[in-house]
């Protein structure tokens, strides 16, 4: 199914429910190898809200995936990322990624930077080298008490031309 719009808005209340649930749905691998809680539940989506904003790519079927976008000083963070698992492999997530990109450059960001957690990095670390990011260290994870396995960060960062 080709997208039909890929564009930053702003959340909807009727979007708040199916994005906590793409999210959960895309994070899914993840969450049940080391989380003791879902990844996203509408608190944590609306702190995320108001401090960023939202990328929404979706379909005919609709809400296909969604990038979150912050803005920090000359460098954007960018993240979560979640693509419908149904629809993964469709260039969505590039799709994605490409749109926080420009989102970044329209807000004179030279840098856009991410977190990929360890235990997701042999088939995260791919994606998002191919995309032009490279490693740049190490972090916490943020929430240690909410994980079934000691876990961390791998930092990323790609220059924006």
């Amino acid at each position: 199914m080709p997208l039909i719009s890929l564009r930053p808005r702003e959340a909807t209340d009727t979007d708040r429910r199916s994005l906590v649930r793409l999210i959960n749905d895309a994070y899914q691998a993840e969450t049940t190898a080391f989380y003791l809680r879902d990844r996203m539940d509408e608190i944590t989506l609306d702190a995320l809200l108001a401090d960023g904003e939202l990328i929404v790519a979706e379909d005919e079927a609709g809400l296909a995936g969604c990038c979150f976008v912050k803005q920090e000083g000359a460098r954007c963070h960018c993240g979560p990322v979640a693509v419908d698992p149904r629809r993964q492999g469709r260039g969505i997530g590039r799709r994605l990624m490409q749109a926080a990109h420009d989102w970044a450059r329209e807000r004179g960001c030279t840098a856009v930077g991410l977190e990929v957690v360890n235990h997701r990095s042999s088939d995260l670390l791919p994606f998002y080298e191919q995309l032009g990011y490279r490693v740049t260290g190490e972090g916490p994870f943020p929430y240690p008490s909410e994980t079934k396995h000691p876990s961390h960060m791998i930092l990323l960062t790609k220059p924006l031309p």
